[in-house]
């Protein structure tokens, strides 16, 4: 049963809905109807997630069942990654040495901390930190700056921090988005901390790679030197790789990472037509209250168009890179749009659905549904009755 706080986000979305797109409650109502009853995994929240409410989108994506409801978040990702072939998407270093072994181009790695008595994987790190004398040795004599330092394993960009430079004459480092910490403390709340368990085991290491600069053309599109990077999600039928949903993400000034979360950042996001790339807007958090942008705030540049440099070459790049994840048959690939031309920051098994589908263009497309029939056990997720023709 909905909480009171769910309600009273219900009524808020219906509002904006009707105020802003012009969808008056009983063609709500009726859209509704028709959700739940076309597919078991769509709810009013994915009405609104999905921007259901714009006029056109269900004509475009061919109803309500091209979509991924939020309850379906972990049964579709499981469907095609079985837990055992998915450490790659969790532990950075051993997605670094299949990467490296396979020619894919990621960060240039400067050292990893990783005090555990453990067998480093077979490719070569610059500099192996076994403790924390060897990482402040690191830190204050050898680092090239800027660094990016973040877990080996991890999700959702938790105890991430973009290193600026370290002040010897202060013992701190300057963080671009905490500003200056003393380096003990830097080591407790990032590099050993326990405070998410979930996402961060430190006995697989943390590592510290060259920070990236963006490409030229992102420079101008957000008028901030902010490295912002893509989301690619590649599905992988028997036929072989193809991607099914293309997403920018637009960081803000002062920002060490581009990460959505929910616009709660101040970061933008947007998404790419699977073919060709092209973007339509730009939105400001999920739903009718977040604002649909034509053109950057910052910049004035218009988002409509190729907002992603090279992206013929980056699809083919991220479909090629697929068939060196053999267990995987769906792949969330997050990519740095650097200087130098797209390198791979890393592979992830699971895709928040909210986010993939946040601008109204359904995860449901024929690469991924062919892939679920080839792949997938239908007994155990009687939602592939409901996939689109």
């Amino acid at each position: 049963m909905a909480t009171l706080k769910e309600r009273l986000e219900f009524v808020t979305d219906a509002r904006a809905a009707r105020r802003r797109y012009g969808r008056n409650y009983a063609q709500q109502i009726g859209d509704l109807r028709r959700l739940k009853a076309e597919s078991s995994t769509l709810g009013s929240t994915d009405y609104y997630m999905f921007r259901l409410y714009e006029p056109g989108i269900w004509e475009r994506e061919g109803g309500p069942r091209r979509f991924s409801g939020w309850r379906n978040h972990q049964p579709l990702n499981f469907a095609l990654n079985p837990r055992e072939n998915c450490l790659p998407a969790w532990d950075k270093l051993t997605f670094a040495a299949i990467a490296q072994a396979a020619g894919i181009p990621t960060p240039r790695l400067q050292a990893v901390y990783l005090p555990e008595e453990s067998i480093l994987p077979a490719f070569e790190i610059p500099v192996s930190l076994r403790s924390l004398e060897d990482l402040r040795a690191f830190l204050t004599h050898d680092a090239e700056f800027p660094v990016f330092a973040k877990p080996s394993y991890c999700q959702q960009a938790k105890l991430v921090a973009r290193i600026e430079a370290y002040d010897r004459s202060t013992d701190e480092v300057r963080l671009t988005e905490h500003g200056t910490v003393q380096l003990d403390r830097f080591f407790a709340d990032y590099v050993t901390s326990t405070a998410v368990p979930e996402y961060y085991r430190p006995e697989y290491g943390y590592i510290f790679q060259t920070a990236l600069k963006p490409h030229a053309d992102i420079i101008r599109l957000t008028g901030n030197d902010t490295l912002s990077g893509c989301r690619i999600v590649v599905a992988k039928p028997k036929e072989g790789p193809e991607v099914i949903a293309v997403l920018q993400k637009l960081a803000q000034p002062g920002r060490a990472r581009d990460n959505f979360r929910w616009g709660r950042l101040g970061n933008l996001l947007v998404a790419g037509d699977p073919e060709t790339g092209i973007a339509d807007f730009a939105i400001t958090a999920f739903g009718p209250r977040g604002d649909r942008l034509d053109t950057h705030p910052a910049s004035g540049q218009p988002i409509a168009g190729p907002v992603i440099p090279g992206f013929k070459e980056l699809a083919e790049m991220c479909c090629e890179a697929a068939r060196a994840f053999t267990g995987m048959r769906l792949l969330h690939w997050d990519i740095a749009l650097a200087e130098n031309g797209p390198v791979m920051l890393e592979l992830n098994d699971l895709g928040l659905n909210t986010f993939l589908q946040a601008t109204g263009r359904g995860l449901f497309r024929e690469p991924l549904c062919r892939a679920l029939h080839q792949y997938a056990d239908a007994d155990a997720n009687p939602w592939m009755a409901e996939l689109p023709e």
